[in-house]
């Protein structure tokens, strides 16, 4: 059975960079919203234009966006013959619900660090949307809306829930969630 992989986690806990190390790991395609999104931004697509303003203040994206990028990539035959791992979405409980009723993950991954350190690294990282006001925006809607998600994936799904530091050294962490994948 492909690995079916949701990854939550506060802005800069890791989640594409260790998304990125499973996917290669894995063999599987990794999909990022923030880096959809921005990709679609740069593009100057409709719906780059839409989401613009919503990722330049780190707020949440108009509902339902995630989910129509993500109902076509991941019901695709060849994605659902490889497997995926996927960060970013679904954000709510809601958007995890809607998520529920077209596919099904195998695993949850939820990335735990210190909101000071999450800081620091998304100041060290320099993206471009890696502003005080904007982080501050992010990690409140992490604690709004992901951090809920996560818990109801944890109380209300079969998949595995992996909960790990993600405050180690990178290739430590992976090598831990290798170790609960497998």
């Amino acid at each position: 059975m492909p690995y079916k992989i949701i990854v939550y986690g506060l802005p800069g806990a890791g989640k594409d960079t260790q998304c990125e190390a499973l996917a290669r790991i894995l063999g599987i395609p990794h999909f990022s919203t923030g880096q959809i999104l921005r990709d679609e931004i740069a593009k100057g697509s409709e719906l780059g234009l839409l989401v613009k303003p919503y990722v330049e203040s780190g707020t949440m994206i108009p509902k339902g966006v995630a989910t129509n990028i993500y109902k076509e990539k991941l019901l695709s035959p060849e994605i659902q013959n490889s497997g995926y791992i996927v960060n970013g979405y679904p954000r709510s409980v809601e958007s995890l619900k809607t998520y529920f009723e077209f596919d099904q993950p195998t695993h949850f991954i939820h990335l735990v660090i210190p909101d000071e350190l999450a800081r620091k690294r998304l100041i060290e990282r320099g993206r471009a949307d890696d502003v005080p006001e904007v982080i501050e925006n992010r990690i409140k809607r992490y604690y709004e809306t992901e951090k809920a998600a996560a818990e109801y994936a944890r109380e209300y799904s079969t998949a595995k829930f992996i909960e790990i530091d993600s405050s180690a050294p990178t290739e430590e962490v992976t090598k831990i969630l290798i170790e609960h994948l497998k």
